[in-house]
């Protein structure tokens, strides 16, 4: 059985490694959308989807000068929306690097480490004959 200064060792050098590799490698403060600029993506998307509206409906009524104006004004909210969805998207990214994926590895390698230990222990108590209920009683 592990000793509790063997635990609280192996949490100090665990939080010691989190803090080391979350909080001194990523940049803080990361920069956030606002709630105005998702606000504005949103107002663009609505335009973009009356542009395709009115388009369709234009070109169901078939008129040419119609249709080109509607046109254009679709491309126009189109480019609008794939600016703003870019900004979203590179501020998004950043949250994407800074997810604690960095101990991913160093958690599975302990938890190998954790299961080959107690295994190790659960034979050599095999071996030796030891068993626990002999020793409650």
């Amino acid at each position: 059985m592990l000793s509790a200064n063997v635990v609280v060792d192996v949490q100090c050098k665990l939080d010691a490694l989190y803090q080391f590799k979350v909080c001194k490698l990523i940049p803080l403060p990361l920069t956030t959308p606002s709630q105005k600029e998702l606000d504005h993506r949103e107002n663009l998307k609505l335009d973009y989807d009356s542009a395709v509206r009115k388009l369709r409906k234009a070109r169901e009524s078939r008129e040419a000068a119609d249709v080109l104006r509607r046109d254009e004004k679709l491309k126009l909210a189109q480019a609008k929306l794939t600016q703003a969805t870019e900004v979203m998207v590179a501020k998004m990214n950043e949250y994407e690097l800074a997810r604690p994926t960095l101990l991913q590895k160093e958690l599975v390698e302990f938890r190998h480490m954790q299961t080959k230990f107690f295994q190790l222990c659960e034979k050599r108590r095999f071996e030796q004959g030891i068993d626990l209920q002999d020793r409650n009683k």
